[in-house]
C-alpha cells in the first residue's frame, strides 16, 4: 500500500485503494483468455475528463454516446 501511495501523491490525485482494486481487477483480466486470445483493457484512474479530451477511440463503440 506505501507504494500505491507514492504513485498516487502529488499532481496524479488518485485514492490509493480505488488504484489498488483497478491493479486487481486489471491482473485478473489479463489472466484470462476467451477463445484462446488474451483480453486488455483500458483504466483511467483519476483524471478522466482531461483523458477524454485528449483521446479518440480507434474503433467504432455501439454503446459511445
Amino acid at each position: 500500500m506505501k507504494m500505491l501511495r507514492r504513485i498516487c501523491e502529488g499532481e496524479r490525485k488518485c485514492d490509493p485503494e480505488v488504484l489498488e482494486m483497478v491493479i486487481e481487477i486489471a491482473v485478473g483480466i489479463a489472466r484470462q483468455r476467451v477463445e484462446g486470445w488474451s483480453m486488455g483493457a483500458l483504466f483511467v484512474v483519476g483524471a478522466e475528463e482531461e483523458v477524454l479530451k485528449r483521446s479518440k477511440p480507434l474503433i467504432l463503440d455501439p454503446l459511445a454516446h
